[in-house]
């Protein structure tokens, strides 16, 4: 789920597969990189993330991956 009002992303991941809060992480679509993400909450199956408007190429899109900076 993305939420443009309030500039945040909910991501299937979570503590579960070794997220933790502040985290940073890059968002990609395909092999482009379309932005940054830093963790503010998480739970064992699912976590919340702002946006990092200041760093993006391109809009974060449901559907665009995750990975560890």
């Amino acid at each position: 789920l993305v939420n443009k009002d309030w500039n945040f992303v909910v991501l299937n991941i979570g503590s579960k597969d070794g997220l933790v809060p502040n985290a940073e992480m890059l968002v990609h679509r395909g092999d482009k990189l379309v932005g940054k993400i830093q963790i503010s909450g998480v739970a064992k199956q699912m976590a919340i993330a702002d946006i990092n408007s200041s760093w993006s190429v391109s809009q974060v899109r449901e559907g665009d991956f995750v990975a560890a900076q």
